[in-house]
């Protein structure tokens, strides 16, 4: 299992860089990678916009075992939307692997939830069956971090660059759900008001 971080826009909302926000005593990107390395061989960090203000950041902050198991590559094209920095990142995947799909605005879910979706993968490769991905729910609302497949990284990554990741999901009949009680799966938070919000 492999997973594609996506941190390359301007987070132009927050005023700042998403990376590098702080709570809990730890920076955002940080707090992401550490979860997904729970589950994940290797995280790939896309970056574009103060590639390497943030780079410079997480690497300083990331022990040695743990900058052996992440890879910061830069989507030069991060300006053409998220779906070229999706894209760009799972061309990073190892062909044949799994891979989440988390983006940077997300670091409050909890670590229980990576390691159930990741459980739940699992058992799905146990049983030989067929997803194309999974992807978490709460109150009957979709989620993220999203597992995608081989075959489904293969799609996204060969999708005209004008598409976008709903699109190709759509096309992806065979998906599964895992239902949580953890409503951070539906939080994005883009701005200092949705931060505050968060705590409230």
């Amino acid at each position: 299992m492999e997973a594609v971080l996506i941190s390359a826009g301007k987070s132009s909302r927050m005023g700042q860089d998403k990376a590098l926000m702080i709570s809990n005593g730890e920076l955002w990107g940080i707090s992401i990678i550490r979860k997904l390395l729970l589950v994940c061989e290797k995280v790939i960090v896309v970056l574009g916009h103060h590639k390497n203000e943030i780079e410079s950041a997480l690497v300083s902050n990331l022990t040695d075992i743990e900058l052996k198991s992440t890879l910061f590559v830069e989507n030069i094209n991060h300006e053409n939307g998220m779906f070229s920095s999706i894209q760009f990142g799972f061309s990073f995947v190892k062909k044949g692997q799994a891979s989440f799909f988390h983006v940077i605005d997300q670091p409050f879910i909890s670590k229980e939830l990576y390691i159930n979706l990741n459980k739940k993968w699992s058992q799905i490769i146990e049983n030989g069956l067929d997803y194309h991905y999974i992807q978490p729910t709460y109150n009957n609302k979709k989620g993220h971090p999203i597992i995608f497949s081989p075959n489904s990284i293969n799609k996204i990554v060969e999708a005209d660059s004008n598409s976008n990741l709903k699109i190709v999901m759509d096309s992806l009949i065979n998906g599964d759900y895992l239902i949580t009680d953890d409503s951070t799966i539906l939080h994005n938070i883009n701005s200092k008001d949705e931060l505050n919000k968060e705590f409230r």
